[in-house]
């Protein structure tokens, strides 16, 4: 990197994001207790409401040393450093992408087709996303839908947890909420967050599902702060997150391509969430 005036307005970029970031998560992490202490103790056996917002400043305050550590990881980049080739803090610049900041993320290899594409986590996903809001601008409801992309969820589901604090429309006008992650297998069926929660949205699910034989099996899983669902889920928003299940293992490495998944319950999965949505509206 032979300017270093880019190099300092890229790392004072990162401090200030970091920077706001601590912010969002200490400013949650107040409310979950202030809403905590405020609630008071459990109105009876079956109220667990204080203990979710204690859990919620729980997971927050893990989010928050995660940051505090880079953080401090930033600071440590050194700007008179020069490089000859790529390490922790370089910054380098191709003719295929303006900016490459390399950050305490493991070894790294440049190469023609050395990149972390994303295929199933997340790019699958972004395709359901897409085709679903085609078919639904093609075929309008008689309710509303609403598709939604958060950023920031490798991070901490930081874009979501930012919306559920600043929603476009009140979150509860939210009949039921879809979250779709690591869709671009099925071999081994689906697995449902927070499908004992919500039994009679997952037996609907299911009932569908065995109608139909979209998918191997649909495997029930209990609550988990895994995507972007949570945050939805914590304020009280039912909600689903579903994840196909067998094919590749690829997962946040360089074998996480397009040519490795094998898209085996996609076309199903797309058929089965359609009639899922119509089958809650009923």
């Amino acid at each position: 990197m032979k300017n270093p005036k880019i190099k300092k307005e890229l790392l004072d970029l990162c401090n200030t994001l970091q920077i706001n970031r601590l912010e969002v998560l200490r400013k949650a992490m107040d409310d979950a207790q202030q809403s905590a202490n405020e609630y008071g103790p459990p109105k009876d056996r079956y109220d667990s409401y204080r203990m979710q917002l204690l859990s919620k400043h729980e997971m927050l305050g893990h989010q928050l040393q995660k940051t505090e550590a880079e953080f401090l990881a930033i600071k440590k980049i050194d700007l008179s450093k020069k490089y000859i080739f790529v390490d922790f803090g370089s910054v380098v610049i191709t003719n295929n992408q303006k900016f490459f900041i390399s950050i305490g993320i493991g070894k790294i290899e440049l190469g023609k087709d050395v990149y972390f594409a994303g295929a199933n986590d997340n790019a699958a996903g972004v395709a359901m996303l897409l085709e679903l809001a085609k078919y639904y601008s093609e075929n309008p409801p008689d309710y509303s839908v609403a598709f939604m992309a958060f950023g920031s969820e490798e991070i901490g589901i930081l874009g979501s947890m930012f919306y559920t604090q600043n929603p476009l429309f009140p979150l509860k006008d939210i009949q039921f909420l879809i979250n779709l992650d690591l869709i671009g297998t099925g071999e081994e069926g689906a697995t449902v967050v927070n499908a004992t929660i919500h039994k009679k949205e997952f037996e609907l699910l299911k009932k569908i599902n065995a109608e139909n034989n979209y998918l191997k099996n649909i495997k029930s899983r209990g609550e988990a702060a895994n995507s972007d669902h949570y945050f939805f889920h914590k304020k009280r928003v039912p909600s689903f997150f579903i994840y196909l299940n067998g094919g590749s293992q690829a997962y946040h490495d360089i074998n996480d391509v397009p040519q490795n998944l094998s898209l085996f319950g996609y076309q199903n999965l797309y058929e089965l969430l359609i009639e899922f949505s119509q089958g809650l509206m009923k």
